[in-house]
Order: structure tokens, then C-alpha cells, then sequence
């Protein structure tokens, strides 16, 4: 059985007001990544063309740099 499953089971035997209460916590453990997403998606690109080449390139460079 998957856990999801075995949630939907559990939740199952829960009476409304506990249902509810799984609910709303639900609701706001979405709410909470929905808001982090939106603000991190303002700063998506922000740093384009600061930097003259490749993030991935850089970071190459640098661990050979770093290197004996």
C-alpha cells in the first residue's frame, strides 16, 4: 500500500472535526510553497548578463583554480 493510500485510509477513520483539522493544515502547507514560489520567481533573471560567462563555467573554473 502506498503512503498515500495509507493516508487516505487513516483519514478515513477520522471523525469531521479531525478531517478539518487535516484539511487546514493542508491548505496552509500550500499556501506556504505557492508564496515562496511567487517570491522567488521575482528575482528569476534578475542577474542575467552580470556575469560574463556561464554559471556552470564558473564554478569549473573555480574548483580547478582551487586545486593543487
Amino acid at each position: 500500500m502506498s503512503k498515500i493510500q495509507t493516508l487516505i485510509k487513516e483519514i478515513d477513520t477520522l471523525e469531521a472535526k479531525e478531517v478539518e483539522e487535516v484539511l487546514q493544515y493542508l491548505l496552509k502547507k500550500i499556501r506556504g510553497k505557492e508564496s515562496v514560489k511567487s517570491r522567488l520567481a521575482r528575482y528569476r533573471g534578475k542577474g542575467q548578463g552580470i556575469w560574463q560567462q556561464d554559471a556552470q563555467e564558473y564554478i569549473n573554473q573555480a574548483r580547478e583554480d582551487d586545486r593543487f
